[in-house]
């Protein structure tokens, strides 16, 4: 996450926030989706696996202990050039509080772009969970960084 990140981001983001030392994060809502390039199709480089494919890897935050655990699923779709949406590949998580966690899945070789949806199974709104709190939104994971690897 960081500047120009808006150009690959659909639905389900909140704004950007800077963690300090940590750098740009950005929360979730309930399910969110994003866009990857894959110009020259994913894994077909010298980072591809054996099979051809690279992996999708999100580096996620539970968030602050009061909030609780939070689970839910990665889905990748291969989008081609064309528009030909490929079949879904997909891995559950589950994520303590106050955790930080990479979720990697490998992806098959695309011409095209990759459409990635996170969705958490329940938003957590801090407003309900942490006293004081006046923060209303319903709070999926906080995503570090999306890459293609």
């Amino acid at each position: 996450m960081g500047p120009g990140d808006e150009a690959q981001l659909g639905p389900g983001w909140y704004h950007r926030e800077d963690w300090g030392a940590l750098g740009a994060m950005r929360w979730t809502r309930g399910e969110a989706v994003c866009y990857l390039g894959t110009s020259r199709g994913a894994g077909r480089g010298p980072d591809g696996g054996p099979d051809g494919r690279a992996a999708l890897r999100v580096r996620v935050y539970a968030g602050e202990p009061r909030l609780g655990p939070v689970a839910g699923r990665v889905v990748v779709e291969p989008v081609a050039v064309d528009g030909t949406v490929g079949a879904p590949i997909g891995q559950a998580f589950r994520l303590p509080a106050d955790t930080w966690d990479d979720v990697v899945l490998r992806v098959p070789p695309v011409q095209g772009r990759l459409r990635v949806t996170l969705a958490a199974a329940a938003c957590r709104r801090p407003r309900d969970l942490i006293p004081g709190s006046h923060d209303t939104r319903g709070l999926g994971l906080a995503i570090k960084r999306l890459a293609l690897v």
